[in-house]
């Protein structure tokens, strides 16, 4: 099976006219997951995540995405999450960019999980502050090879923060 990839996504969201990235899609859809590990729960909140009605098309894509993240989640042994963002052809701004709004929408999605008054652990607390710094840069980023670096550093602590997340909630659930 062929992946999907972000320009796939892109395309697709632009014709259904989604303000949303795929960026920050996946991180809902992570932040989700890695709280309540449900497939179903996720499909029924794509329209409000989404600003509008997806299509079927649009939709068989997402539960694409769905059952991926899912899988990528449950080989957190293995660590092959991997954040849906621009490839490195891109332009480290924009991937940058990229990175700032996955951490948003998992910010987002976890949210919506967690239910009630929820007590976190101290790791998954640190995470999420973390996460929203991440969010919050809004600097252009110039092209050099030490922010080239510096975005690969950022890139695999948030992928294997997302794991650190599922392993506290999700995937002590799912055993």
């Amino acid at each position: 099976m062929k992946q999907v990839g972000y320009t796939d996504y892109q395309q697709a969201f632009n014709a259904a006219k989604v303000t949303v990235t795929p960026s920050e899609l996946h991180g809902q859809l992570a932040g989700y997951l890695c709280i309540k590990p449900d497939p179903q729960a996720v499909g029924r909140e794509y329209d409000r995540w989404l600003g509008t009605t997806a299509g079927k098309g649009l939709a068989a894509m997402l539960d694409e995405l769905v059952v991926h993240t899912i899988d990528e989640l449950h080989e957190y042994g293995d660590f092959q999450f991997r954040i849906l963002m621009p490839d490195d052809g891109g332009g480290i701004d924009r991937r940058t960019r990229a990175l700032g709004e996955f951490c948003a929408g998992f910010l987002a999605g976890a949210g919506l999980a967690l239910t009630g008054n929820a007590s976190l652990p101290p790791g998954v607390t640190e995470v999420l502050t973390d996460f929203e710094r991440i969010a919050a840069l809004g600097e252009v980023v110039p092209e050099s090879n030490e922010n080239e670096a510096d975005l690969t550093e950022i890139v695999e602590y948030v992928r294997v923060s997302v794991l650190l997340v599922y392993a506290e909630f999700g995937g002590k659930r799912t055993g």
